[in-house]
C-alpha cells in the first residue's frame, strides 16, 4: 500500500480517536459513563480487527486498480448479501417479502454498475479479476463487522461513544504502525500538501458522523435493512466518481443508479404494523 493511502486511512481514523476520547474521559471522571464487560469489548474488538487489517486495506487496493465506479459496487454488493446471511444465520432475523424483493433489485443493480462501464469489460485481466475478489473478501469482513455492531448495539450493553473509538482506533494503530515500519517517525510529519490534510480532516470528520448514526441505527432496525439503505452511496459514489474522476459510464451504469434508488425507497419505510426497533421483521 502506498505511503499517501496509509497517511490518509490513519488521518481518517485518527479524528474520530481525538474528538471523541475527551468526551468518554470528562463522562468518566463526572462519573456519568459505564464501562461495558469485557466480552462487548472483545466483539466490537473482533469486527474491528476483521474490518480494518483486512477489509480496509482491500477496499483501498480495489479503489487504486479498478476504480471506485467498479469497486464500490462490488464491496457492497458482497456486503449486503453476506451480512443478510449472516443476520438471519446468527441473529435469527427474519426478512419480509418486501425486503427480498428490494435485495433483488439492488442485487441486479449492483451487476448493472459492476459490468456497466465499458472500458473495464475491455481491460479485463486475471489481476484485476484477483483484485475484483479481493474487493469480495472486503465486503465479507465489513460484513461480520457489521453483525457484530448490531448485536453489541442492540443490547446497549457499550456506549456508541466507546465503539466509535475503539474501531477508528484499532485502524489507526494499524496504519500508524504500517507508517513508522516504512518511513520512521518522518512519514508522520513529512511534508503533506495542504489541500490533502483538507481531504484527509474532512473525509475523517464525515466517517465520524456516518459511523455514529449507523451505531446509532442499528440498535432499531435489522442488518438486512441497515445495509440496503447505505448502499445508497453506490449511487453517490458512482456520481463523483464519473464527475470528478472521469471514469467511464453508459446506459446500464445509469440503470444502474436508477435500480439502487428503486430499492433504497422500497425498503425505507416500515411496513404495516411495523414499530421502530421491532427487530423480528423486515
Amino acid at each position: 500500500m502506498h505511503f499517501e493511502t496509509s497517511w490518509i486511512v490513519f488521518v481518517k481514523e485518527m479524528v474520530t480517536v481525538l474528538a471523541v476520547t475527551p468526551v468518554i474521559l470528562i463522562l468518566i471522571l463526572s462519573g456519568r459513563y459505564r464501562l461495558p464487560a469485557l466480552k462487548w469489548v472483545l466483539y466490537i474488538f473482533t469486527g474491528g480487527i476483521l474490518c480494518e487489517l483486512i477489509g480496509v486495506r482491500l477496499h483501498v487496493e480495489a479503489f487504486a486498480l479498478i476504480g471506485i465506479v467498479i469497486s464500490v459496487p462490488l464491496i457492497q454488493s458482497a456486503n449486503f448479501v453476506f451480512s443478510s446471511l449472516l443476520g438471519r444465520m446468527f441473529l435469527k432475523e427474519k426478512i419480509s417479502r418486501r425486503c427480498l424483493a428490494a435485495m433483488l433489485i439492488l442485487i441486479v443493480s449492483m451487476i448493472f454498475l459492476t459490468f456497466g462501464p465499458q472500458s473495464a469489460l475491455q481491460q479485463l485481466t486475471w489481476k484485476l479479476i484477483f483484485v475484483g475478489l479481493g474487493a469480495v473478501v472486503a465486503g465479507l469482513m465489513y460484513s461480520i463487522h457489521i453483525v457484530f455492531l448490531r448485536f453489541t448495539s442492540e443490547s446497549k450493553q457499550m456506549p456508541v461513544t466507546l465503539i466509535m473509538v475503539q474501531v477508528t482506533a484499532i485502524g489507526a494503530t494499524i496504519f500508524g504502525v504500517e507508517i513508522w515500519y516504512t518511513h520512521g517517525w518522518d512519514g508522520f510529519y513529512r511534508s503533506i500538501p495542504l489541500e490533502a490534510w483538507g481531504w484527509a480532516l474532512f473525509s475523517g470528520f464525515t466517517n465520524m458522523i456516518g459511523f455514529c448514526f449507523q451505531i446509532l441505527g442499528l440498535r432499531y432496525t435489522i442488518v438486512a435493512r441497515a445495509q440496503m439503505i447505505s448502499v445508497a452511496q453506490i449511487v453517490f459514489v458512482t456520481i463523483l466518481g464519473i464527475l470528478y474522476f472521469a471514469e467511464p459510464t453508459n446506459f446500464f451504469v445509469w440503470l444502474g443508479i436508477a435500480m439502487t434508488i428503486s430499492g433504497i425507497l422500497l425498503v425505507s419505510f416500515p411496513e404495516k404494523g411495523e414499530r421502530l426497533g421491532n427487530t423480528s421483521t423486515a
